[in-house]
Formats: C-alpha cells, structure tokens, sequence
C-alpha cells in the first residue's frame, strides 16, 4: 500500500531577524508585488509484506541492502523507465519504507512501474523475430504507450517505424548521455526481474546471481534440471540442448 502525504513547509526568510524577519516579507506580499519561495516536500509511504519488493522495483539501488532507520538517495524510475526524480529513501522497518520528493508533480511518480509489462517482447517474440527486431519492437511499444509523444528519438545504432523524428547513432551509449543512462536503467530494470521474479519461480537456477549469464552455476542447473520457459530457445547452447532433446520446464 501506498499513501501520499504533503507538507508544506515555512516560506524561506531572505529578511534577518534584526532588519525585521518575517513581518517585513509578510508586509511586502500583502502591500507590495514580490515573490514568496515556499518549498513543497511530498512523502510517499510504501507499507506492507511487499514494501521491500515494491521498493526495490521502482529504484535502481538495492532497496534490500538499506537497513531501517537509514536512509538513502535514490532513482525513482516511472512506468517507462525514464528517471523521474532523485529522493531520499528512509527505510522506517522492515516492512515501511517513506520516500521524500521534493516536487509537486506527484501524479507523475507513482504511475510507476511496468506492472503489466505491455511493452516487453516475451520470449516466443525474441525466439521467432531474432534479438534485432524485437529490440525494435519493444522500443516502438515503450514510444507508443508514452502519455506524451517525444519530439525526437536518440536511439543506439537503429531506427524505428515511428512518425517521429529521430537520430540513429552507432555506439550511441558511448556518445550520448541520455542513450548511456537509457542502457543502465534498462540493464538494471532487467536485474531486478531476473531477482525479483524469475529466480522466485525458478530458484534452483539462481538467476538472482547469475542474470541468466552463462555461468558454470546456470549451466550445471540446465543440465540438472532442464530449460525453463525463460530460455530463449533459439539460441546457443539451448538450441543445440532442445536439439539434443533436452527436457524443458
């Protein structure tokens, strides 16, 4: 469960007490054109069995590695896995966590989260087009579900059949910070999937440290227990095992 709270704090002094403090800057807004700066601080607090997944989810840190009563700065990742803001994260218990945002567009940072994973390519996709085109197609479908339509794309070494300008660069993650940070929050939004749900529905494979790398760990686990449904099966060495008639799961 998650709750918003505000609060607004006192208006910033730029008055010293001894020239009159904060009656002075009270007079000038009442008699006088001026501008009062009041920092506006929203608190999301992030409750029940699931707050450490949830948290987890939506930053890119280790939510596990926080103890309670510490807290720390982190990324806030939106359903799209654009970076949304930069808050303080105080883990209260083992089940409670409170984000701090210092920001008024709270509407934005909570539609979070891929929940329903309508733009991934699923394995049978990756299987039957080739990892090129589905890259491609799950980049069209992430453009696509954005409420607010960019005006242009910086994209790493490929174009997309979009009506949107756009600029292909080849070694773009090298070049550009934004195609750079885009491939770190992909690579750590993929991490967090393969420890938070695919090494639960598979833990004899310990995706939660192998990542699905070819590790000697993952393939003793294949050997031993068989290909799962996450394993893409058009390429090696699983091609070759399904071939070789090797048991899936």
């Amino acid at each position: 469960r998650a709750t918003v709270y505000n609060r607004i704090y006192h208006p910033r002094g730029y008055v010293k007490p001894e020239d009159g403090g904060a009656m002075v800057e009270y007079d000038a807004i009442v008699n006088h054109v001026t501008m009062w700066n009041v920092a506006v601080e929203r608190q999301i607090r992030v409750k029940g069995p699931d707050a450490e997944k949830f948290t987890d989810y939506v930053i890119t840190r280790d939510a596990t590695k926080i103890s309670p009563m510490r807290a720390r700065y982190v990324i806030l990742c939106n359903a799209y896995g654009g970076v949304l803001n930069d808050p303080i994260l105080l883990r209260i218990s083992k089940d409670e966590f409170w984000f701090s945002l210092s920001d008024s567009d709270i509407g934005m940072y909570l539609q979070g989260v891929n929940a329903d994973k309508r733009f991934n390519c699923t394995v049978e996709e990756i299987d039957h087009l080739g990892i090129q085109e589905a890259v491609k197609v799950s980049m069209k479908r992430a453009v696509e579900s954005l409420e607010i339509q960019p005006d242009h794309l910086l994209i790493d070494n490929m174009k997309l059949d979009l009506d949107i300008p756009q600029t292909s660069i080849i070694k773009g993650d090298q070049i550009s910070k934004s195609i750079s940070s885009a491939s770190i929050i992909a690579k750590v939004s993929r991490d967090n999937l393969m420890k938070n749900q695919i090494s639960n529905n598979y833990p004899m494979y310990k995706f939660e440290k192998n990542k699905g790398y070819g590790t000697k760990e993952h393939m003793d686990a294949i050997k031993n227990f068989g290909i799962t449904k996450q394993h893409r099966k058009s390429f090696e060495p699983i091609k070759s095992m399904i071939e070789n008639n090797h048991e899936t799961n």
